[in-house]
């Protein structure tokens, strides 16, 4: 009875564990959605390596480094773009890194490819649009991020 009660308790936190490492097309990647505060990603992924503080065309920005992961907050506003090169974090259908333009095409939902990249979501201010990256047809990152232009 101890034994299958541990076994259980182990399925469980792997599934727990596979579940946080997904990539929601639209929302999130890593079990941290856009629009999060820095504070509620930190409470999710922790202290990240590496903070950067800068500026660019669209005013004052700070990003966060994670293994793997990279987050962006524009402005004193929310978590406005997250990206990954981790083979981990997948679609529930299994797509990420390491996936094929094929594989995109076939099982991602409303996606539209072209030369470098395959893209769900318009590329209008204000909006989500998730990010496929490609180089010689395979998926080398992920993006996941509001449009701010």
């Amino acid at each position: 009875m101890a034994r299958r009660l541990l076994l259980a308790l182990i399925v469980a936190g792997a599934c727990a564990a596979a579940a946080g490492a997904t990539i929601r097309v639209q929302h999130g990647i890593a079990g941290v959605t856009i629009g999060m505060s820095q504070a509620t990603v930190r409470s999710v992924l922790g202290k990240p390596a590496k903070v950067i503080r800068g500026s660019n065309a669209f005013g004052r920005y700070v990003r966060y480094r994670y293994a793997g992961l990279t987050l962006d907050f524009q402005g004193p506003g929310p978590l406005s773009n997250i990206s990954t090169v981790r083979r981990s974090e997948r679609t529930p259908q299994g797509i990420g890194v390491g996936s094929t333009q094929a594989q995109v095409k076939h099982k991602v939902r409303n996606v539209k490819c072209y030369a470098n990249l395959c893209t769900v979501g318009n590329s209008l201010a204000g909006r989500i649009v998730t990010t496929f990256y490609l180089r010689r047809g395979v998926v080398r990152q992920v993006s996941v991020g509001r449009v701010i232009d």
